[in-house]
């Protein structure tokens, strides 16, 4: 460990990740409002108790300056159960997301382009509480963005969405029901094949974009959506055309629903569609949902951080040095490492692909908490993470943006603390 002015050490990292470390994450006497995840942040009305988003009369405007690898955190209550609207929107071209925390950390609502075109729209019924909103761009790019907070009764500052700003030509979104579909999956309940490793099937969003199936029982299922050219956008319907659920990007640019609790036995409407080419065959499967499998799939994808009980493989680094270098064949699942802390400062981490891959990392403390995410820095797709740290273990995560690739990068860890 190096025993050095903080300040003075950071500033070899150069002034973003400087910058970063200032706009991503609290001074060592700010109290997190909702945990490390949120850190950092300012009440929208300048206090706790002038930011209650139900007794304002108009919405709270903000202007945030992004730095790459950073977010912007802003703190807010609500004395009730109150409909509220967060927004975002770039000045510049960026694809600003959303990410809402209660005052225990726990993440409960994220929205990325519901605000039409790029912007973040994420509307939400909230029990009274402090919160917390995360603005970040979905690539780890900086920005520059405008945010509002407020009822939904009040202004927007977004335009929003149709179901027509995602269809691919010639889909009639809103009308999928049982008796408009194909039946791609065969006549009959698919219950039989779901045990046997799933049933797909291929389609075209521009010529079948209505695909039905029946359960002949009560079952937990997983619906996926893949061509990653495609960009297909999954929408699920009962059989009369009442939507139940929607995804887009679950992983990569590929969709995924899981239907946790068991939908009825019935008839039901996948609705196919896609962002980009409407023209290619989609491969979707439909396969009955496993939560080990599920929980795996987040260790994979970065999204939450694997048990320390030797369960799932993790490259112990032990107790973090001053420095600690080493290379790694990353690829699309994340690989993992974990370190220890034995006196609280600051982590800096670093992965280099030299432009052969674009990597990212996210930090997790012992409790699964996400503490950092760096993706693109400094006018490169090398991710640069800086965060302070206390005494014990954390978990990093180390994957490449794009799907299905490999490459060679560089990990480098640096522990920095305070001087005595």
């Amino acid at each position: 460990m190096r025993a050095i002015n903080v300040t003075t050490g950071l500033k070899r990292l150069g002034i973003g990740a400087a910058l970063a470390l200032g706009t991503a994450l609290p001074a060592y006497a700010q109290d997190a409002v909702c945990g490390t995840a949120a850190a950092g942040g300012q009440w929208l009305g300048g206090a706790a108790d002038t930011s209650n988003l139900g007794a304002i009369s108009t919405p709270f405007d903000q202007m945030a300056l992004i730095m790459s690898g950073g977010q912007h955190v802003s703190y807010f209550s609500v004395d009730g159960t109150t409909d509220v609207r967060l927004e975002a929107e770039s000045s510049d071209g960026g694809d600003p997301m959303i990410d809402l925390y209660d005052a225990s950390g726990a993440l409960v609502g994220s929205d990325d382009d519901s605000g039409g075109a790029l912007s973040a729209r994420l509307e939400q019924s909230l029990p009274a509480g402090n919160y917390c909103m995360v603005v970040r761009t979905f690539d780890g790019s900086g920005t520059t963005a405008y945010v509002r907070a407020g009822r939904t009764e009040m202004e927007a500052l977004t335009a929003g969405t149709t179901t027509d700003d995602w269809s691919a030509p010639g889909i009639t979104n809103g009308t999928c029901t049982f008796a408009t579909a194909t039946m791609p999956f065969g006549n009959g309940a698919v219950n039989a094949r779901l045990s046997e490793g799933g049933v797909s099937a291929s389609a075209t969003p521009n010529d079948t974009p209505n695909l039905g199936f029946t359960l002949s029982e009560p079952t937990a299922l997983t619906v996926t959506a893949t061509n990653t050219t495609a960009d297909p956008v999954l929408a699920i319907y009962d059989e009369n055309g009442a939507w139940l659920a929607e995804n887009d990007d679950f992983d990569g640019l590929n969709s995924r629903i899981d239907f946790v609790d068991a939908l009825p036995a019935g008839n039901y409407c996948i609705e196919l569609s896609a962002y980009n080419d409407g023209s290619l065959p989609i491969d979707v499967k439909l396969s009955t949902y496993d939560p080990a499998a599920a929980m795996v799939g987040m260790y994979e994808r970065g999204e939450a951080s694997p048990p320390l009980d030797g369960s799932y493989p993790i490259t112990a680094i032990g107790e973090l040095p001053a420095r600690y270098r080493t290379d790694v064949q990353a690829g699309s699942t994340a690989t993992w490492f974990s370190f220890d802390v034995t006196q609280a400062g600051v982590v800096a981490i670093e992965a280099v692909a030299n432009g052969a891959a674009d990597p990212v990392l996210i930090l997790f403390d012992d409790f699964g908490r996400q503490v950092s995410f760096a993706d693109d820095s400094e006018n490169s797709l090398d991710p640069k993470m800086v965060a302070r740290v206390s005494t014990g273990t954390y978990l990093v995560a180390l994957k490449l943006y794009e799907s299905n690739s490999r490459a060679p990068v560089r990990m480098l860890f640096e522990h920095f603390v305070p001087a005595k």
